[in-house]
């Protein structure tokens, strides 16, 4: 309260140099920042007659691991049908505009339905006998009456075109969330030096 006020065109251009300040920490040196703007666009409506929610739990990749195939978006999500579930992929080359599915992953391994919690990541470095630019998906295999759930590993070396089964990655018991089931939830999968790791929601602990 004590101090004098700054005369306007002195306080003009302070604020206009403090803005200066504020825009060269924030831009990039190499150019202008900007932003992308467009209508909405739909990946997928479920048809109708389709068992509620129909869809959820999307979930995204950028490739830039995979030479020419970088940019791409790969994209999975829960697909509720009344038949066997699969994880369905779509593919988008113009960042989001439009999308077109290329291939679906099926439960090759217990035959129940590749049912909930599908997560997409692409293999920076090699690991094992797959090179950078594999793409892993896992997921939670359940049966019709959710009497179980397994986390299952599929992978992909044709930038989601094909799958082929790899691992189960950890079973768990009934397919609810109720304190004292047994179930395994939620794969998360990321590199961190030459191993491949996996994080999951686990509730076989009691606790």
């Amino acid at each position: 309260a004590g101090l004098r006020a700054i005369p306007r065109p002195q306080a003009i251009t302070l604020l206009l140099a403090l803005l200066a300040a504020a825009f060269a920490l924030v831009l990039p040196t190499s150019g202008q920042a900007h932003a992308i703007t467009r209508a909405s666009q739909t990946m997928y409506t479920p048809p109708a007659g389709t068992p509620s929610p129909g869809s959820l739990y999307p979930r995204a990749v950028r490739l830039q691991y995979s030479g020419s195939s970088n940019g791409t978006l790969l994209a999975t999500f829960e697909q509720y049908s009344s038949g066997t579930p699969v994880f369905p992929i779509y593919r988008s080359t113009d960042n989001g505009n439009s999308w077109t599915q290329i291939s679906s992953i099926s439960d090759t391994h217990n035959g129940f339905g590749n049912r909930y919690q599908p997560f997409l990541y692409e293999l920076p470095t090699q690991i094992g006998n797959f090179p950078a630019g594999t793409i892993l998906a896992a997921g939670n295999s359940i049966p019709n009456d959710l009497s179980s759930t397994e986390l299952d590993m599929y992978a992909s070396t044709d930038h989601g075109m094909t799958w082929s089964f790899v691992s189960a990655i950890a079973q768990g018991g009934r397919a609810d969330v109720t304190n004292g089931q047994t179930p395994v939830w939620e794969p998360f999968l990321m590199v961190s030096g030459s191993k491949l790791i996996v994080y999951y929601s686990d509730q076989r602990d009691p606790n």
